[in-house]
């Protein structure tokens, strides 16, 4: 198994933009993320 996709929550990963804000950082990481690479990760059968 692999891990498919990943995120920093801790601190470090988003004070400086984000302060103490971290439910805007993972939504700002949500929007970001190539979807569809994802999905073709995600339907790769071995």
């Amino acid at each position: 198994m692999k891990p498919l996709i990943t995120i920093d929550v801790w601190e470090h990963a988003y004070y400086l933009k984000y302060q103490n804000k971290r439910a805007d950082y993972i939504e700002a990481f949500f929007n970001i993320i190539n979807w569809d690479k994802i999905n073709e990760i995600y339907s790769y059968q071995d």
